[in-house]
Parts: structure tokens; C-alpha cells; sequence
């Protein structure tokens, strides 16, 4: 018996409700457990779960950050049945903050090992809760400036900059000057990372000083 390939989700709120639930299954976290970490009711999780509800992108958050992962993570990639993908600049899935004043697209068509959202906008001040992507991360501003901090150390980005991070890593962020707009790659969480060492390097054999015989001992 030949398996059916999994149905493509219909619209963001189904998909993003799908990428919800298969990582809560999979981690064996119950959905009243997710509803509690992310300081939602299970009734309207559940509700998100069967794309009948939407989420903010503070819940969104809310809820990655409960299950391991981020916001860009659960959003970014689309389509998981799928090898190759187009997303139409007219017809990119949104999802608004809380306050309005942020807004981020979803630009990989398919969940494969990279996600890329564009965020316009941001937070006027840093967060209290940062971001911990899993795995590597870019930044790349397209318009405005932002500041990123991380590790105590702050830098303010402006046009054409980029700042890029290892996974694990807290990063917070916040709009420096309007109008702002940046993009954010990831490598996806479910991508495991093996940091290979770097071969020992190879011990340089010593030139000869002059008059110095390498063969065997004259007799």
C-alpha cells in the first residue's frame, strides 16, 4: 500500500497550526502543557492548532519559545511535502505583532533547511525575552537602522549590514531609526549541526642548514 503524501496546508493559520502540532507531538508535550508555557487558553490552542484561529507574533513567540524553538522557526518554512517553492512578492503569508507596528513575511516556500522571514519594523526598545535560534543565524538590514545585542555587546546596523550569530546564542533587537526592514535567515532547528574539528595541521619539515648532510654517515 502506497502512503498519500501529507495534504499542503490551505492557508498560513492551518500551516503555521500544523508546524505547532507536529513539534508538540514530537516532543510529547500535551497541548493543556503548551497552552500554560505560553500563557494561552487549550481551548483557543487548540483552535490555532486546526488553523481556526490565528496568532500574533507575540504569541507565535510565546509558543515557539515553549517548544524550543523561534518564531522565524515555526513561520518561515511553508510547505514540508514540498523540494522547490516560488513565493510571489504579492502573495507573501504575513503575520502582524500585537501592537501592529511590526509585521513579518514568510519568504521560503517549503520547511527545508533554511526559513527566511522579512520583518518590517520592530520593537522600539530591547525585550525583555530574547531570541535563541538553535542553530546559525543572518541578519541582513534592508532599510533603516537596528540595534542587536547579544552577549552584552550592542551593535547598531544600518543599510547593507549584516550581523550574524552561532545557534544558542540570547539575541534581542530593537528599531533604531524608521522606516526599518530586515531580513533573517536561519538554519532550521531541525537541522542537526556537527562541528567537525579542523585536521591537526601538518608539522613543516625543516630545510637543511648549509653543509648539513641528511643521508647516512659517511664511512
Amino acid at each position: 500500500m502506497t502512503r498519500r503524501p501529507p495534504r499542503p496546508a490551505e492557508n498560513l493559520g492551518e500551516t503555521i497550526g500544523a508546524a505547532i502540532r507536529a513539534r508538540r507531538t514530537s516532543q510529547g508535550v500535551t497541548m493543556q502543557e503548551l497552552a500554560e508555557r505560553a500563557a494561552l487558553s487549550q481551548p483557543f490552542l487548540s483552535k490555532v492548532e486546526r488553523g481556526l484561529a490565528g496568532l500574533s507574533m507575540g504569541s507565535l513567540n510565546r509558543v515557539a519559545q515553549a517548544l524550543g524553538t523561534t518564531g522565524v522557526g515555526l513561520f518561515g518554512g511553508m510547505q514540508p511535502d514540498r523540494a522547490a517553492g516560488v513565493v510571489r512578492g504579492d502573495a507573501r503569508p504575513a503575520l502582524p505583532s500585537d501592537d501592529g507596528g511590526t509585521v513579518a513575511h514568510a519568504l521560503t516556500a517549503r520547511a527545508g533547511q533554511l526559513r527566511a522571514v522579512e520583518i518590517t519594523g520592530g520593537p522600539p526598545e530591547l525585550p525583555a525575552s530574547p531570541y535563541v535560534h538553535r542553530n546559525d543565524s543572518l541578519s541582513v538590514v534592508l532599510s533603516g537602522s537596528y540595534e542587536f545585542e547579544t552577549d552584552g555587546e550592542r551593535f547598531v546596523l544600518g543599510a547593507g549590514d549584516t550581523f550574524s550569530a552561532s545557534g544558542g546564542i540570547p539575541i534581542r533587537y530593537r528599531v533604531v531609526q524608521e522606516p526599518a526592514q530586515m531580513l533573517v535567515i536561519i538554519v532550521s532547528e531541525d537541522v542537526e549541526v556537527v562541528n567537525s574539528p579542523l585536521p591537526a595541521p601538518i608539522a613543516r619539515r625543516k630545510a637543511p642548514r648549509p653543509g648539513m648532510h641528511r643521508g647516512p654517515a659517511p664511512r
